[in-house]
């Protein structure tokens, strides 16, 4: 349908009388409203790419599996923590982040809870090798449990976040293994 000038004039005169100028003004500003928030959704609907540079996740090789408990799950045993702390620091290493020291604590076994060592440490990289580190770590190291995470970053520009953590991994201990 081809609208002819004079019957655009009539609907400006019609839309003026009607709605005044600053009814047009309100239109108009819609209108630049909507173009704009349809080109910020476009982009927000857009994948974000990684940087070129950065290397593919490195995937966990298969877990060491370990003799099940009583209660099915399977946990290390207590002469393992050095093992079992070495294999924590190899796979934030691995994955490429940033880990500059740890403090571990050794809590030993209550009457409703096994023995575990805390760890606490702060890591910094970006999002995926913490996401890859994290997931090796609940795969490969029995008795692993996440008890805290905080995630920071300086700016929203900054891919590398620093991830403030306080992991658990539960032992079974060496009197317990003897109990039927």
């Amino acid at each position: 349908m081809i609208l002819s000038r004079h019957a655009v004039l009539v609907f400006v005169a019609r839309g003026t009388t009607r709605f005044g100028r600053t009814g047009w003004l309100g239109l108009a500003l819609l209108v630049v409203a909507g173009v704009w928030f349809a080109q910020i959704w476009g982009q927000h609907q857009q994948p974000v790419a990684l940087d070129a540079d950065e290397p593919a996740l490195v995937l966990p090789a298969a877990p060491v599996r370990l003799p099940a408990t009583q209660h099915g799950m399977s946990l290390a045993r207590e002469n393992e923590q050095a093992l079992l702390l070495t294999q924590i620091q190899q796979v934030a290493v691995s994955q490429g982040l940033s880990w500059a020291a740890a403090d571990y604590k050794v809590l030993p076994a209550g009457e409703a809870t096994p023995a575990s060592v805390e760890v606490r440490c702060t890591l910094k990289g970006t999002y995926p090798r913490l996401r890859g580190a994290l997931a090796q770590w609940v795969q490969q190291v029995p008795g692993l449990a996440i008890r805290d995470l905080s995630l920071s970053r300086t700016s929203s520009d900054v891919a590398d976040v620093e991830a403030k953590l306080q992991l658990v991994v539960f032992m079974r201990s060496e009197s317990a293994e003897g109990r039927p």
